[in-house]
């Protein structure tokens, strides 16, 4: 996903998901541009309201109300015993224009089964699951920002993906190196939710139509792949680029009877993918 929220709130709606609801595992993995730090900001929230009550949220906090840390990344679960929270280290959250990959993972009944990564780092913060099988069963309907006024998120989203399996900390890492979530392995049968946005809503994708509300602008997507054959550009890659951020991938260049007439990225695989995967434009 590639979106600017600017104001409305502005919202992306996701559907239920209701894979995800009573799941024994679960992982939320995107990219964000913080436009405000003057308050809180909902990044992602199953349900309407802003609470502890919620089935699951992730949330730009200015204070942490259990560790008084400041503008950092905040998460809560609720579970069929009651509420987990994690909150991450301080001034992790705390420049605005600056994009940063974040992912939330939920892992029934383990030590540090509540955690979260911030550029596809493990923070040291984390919340302990153990005596918790499973989230609350709960299908309200999940959003990207949230209609509040006072805590609704303003700047760009980014490749948001919800997953029914707990991602390893190394998935988490290729995923904040610029890698498309479908070059994961198994990323289709683990996949609950995943639309990049790249040329509309609803392209297709992985999981349920969404529908967004509030004003929303796209943002030009970085993994979109100039030319008309991925095989045919992939073939004569001559050179190695990192991109401004968030994205970064391999770029080459096409050349027919000696003009350049394209170029491609290609964002990659790991063992286990089916494919490669990207864009291609003419």
């Amino acid at each position: 996903m590639a979106l600017e929220f600017i104001s409305g709130p502005a919202v992306v709606s996701l559907g239920s998901l209701s894979e995800l609801s009573g799941a024994s595992a679960m992982s939320i993995a995107g990219w964000i541009r913080l436009n405000n730090l003057s308050g809180d900001s909902a990044i992602v929230v199953r349900g309407s309201t802003f609470s502890t009550s919620a089935a699951w949220m992730l949330w730009r906090d200015q204070v942490g109300s259990q560790s008084y840390r400041e503008n950092m990344l905040a998460g809560i679960v609720n579970t069929n015993v009651g509420t987990l929270r994690v909150e991450s280290a301080d001034n992790t959250l705390n420049d605005a224009t600056q994009w940063h990959h974040l992912a939330m993972v939920f892992e029934a009944d383990q030590a540090d089964g509540l955690r979260l990564f911030i550029d596809g780092v493990r923070d040291p913060y984390h919340q302990s699951t153990v005596g918790h099988d499973h989230l609350v069963v709960n299908t309200s309907a999940a959003t990207l920002g949230l209609a509040d006024t006072a805590r609704q998120f303003q700047g760009g989203m980014a490749e948001f993906s919800f997953w029914n399996s707990p991602l390893a900390d190394a998935e988490v890492a290729h995923l904040a190196a610029g890698f498309s979530p479908l070059s994961v392995a198994g990323s289709l049968s683990r996949l609950v939710l995943y639309q990049d946005f790249i040329r509309s809503v609803n392209r297709p994708g992985v999981g349920s139509v969404v529908s967004t509300s509030g004003s929303i602008a796209p943002l030009s997507h970085p993994r979109t792949l100039p030319w008309t054959s991925a095989m045919a550009a992939a073939a004569r890659v001559v050179t190695t680029t990192t991109l401004a951020g968030p994205y970064r991938r391999e770029q080459g260049e096409l050349t027919l009877g000696g003009l350049l007439t394209g170029s491609i990225g290609v964002p990659g695989a790991v063992a286990g993918s089916l494919s490669l995967s990207g864009e291609v434009n003419s």
